[in-house]
């Protein structure tokens, strides 16, 4: 099963940093598309996958945290795109 993770907060700095660092730590095999833009691969759902990085657990104070989405991918992808995130869609099927 494919993930795309977005932060939409930033993912350099405060609480935006520490999600990614988890996103790193939890997925080794993740594939960095941009700034707080991760493609990762594993058994969980959505839900587990945000929890797990710490995106929605421990529930963050109102106005802190970090913010962002899980959406699990289907199998099929079109485009356009360098060798190695080609390489790594094949891999996860």
């Amino acid at each position: 099963m494919q993930h795309l993770i977005a932060l939409t907060c930033p993912a350099g700095e405060g609480p935006g940093a520490d999600v990614a660092a988890r996103i790193e730590a939890e997925y080794t095999d993740a594939y960095k598309l941009a700034e707080g833009v991760y493609l990762t691969r594993g058994r969980d759902a959505p839900e587990q996958v945000s929890a797990r990085i710490g995106l929605t657990e421990p529930e963050p104070e109102p106005g802190g945290g970090a913010t962002g989405v899980v959406l699990q991918l289907g199998e099929a992808y079109s485009g356009r795109e360098e060798a190695a995130l080609r390489d790594w869609l094949r891999a996860a099927q």
